[in-house]
């Protein structure tokens, strides 16, 4: 058996062999992890401080919405969750 699948991939055997070493070479090679912006300058980049400015105004229109019907307070939360479901993965 052992003979019939060499045979049978001997035509692919330097694409095998090269892979194999790339392989080992790849495994070898230690990569860093990038550095986060607020771990490497102790602050928070711009694109995070406008999604914080866009979660209060979420909150302030929630607040306002107090009033609304039954109706459009769950058509709300329905499009909230949704949103949210959809960033958590």
């Amino acid at each position: 058996m052992l003979k019939t699948l060499l045979r049978y991939f001997k035509p692919h055997m330097r694409l095998f062999v090269l892979d194999m070493v790339c392989a080992f070479l790849a495994a070898g090679v230690e990569l860093e992890p990038k550095k986060i912006s607020f771990e490497s300058t102790g602050r928070v980049s711009g694109a995070y401080q406008e999604l914080e400015s866009a979660a209060m105004d979420l909150m302030t229109l929630i607040r306002a919405s107090k009033g609304l019907t039954n109706k459009d307070l769950k058509k709300m939360a329905s499009q909230i969750k949704a949103m949210t479901e959809k960033w958590q993965g």
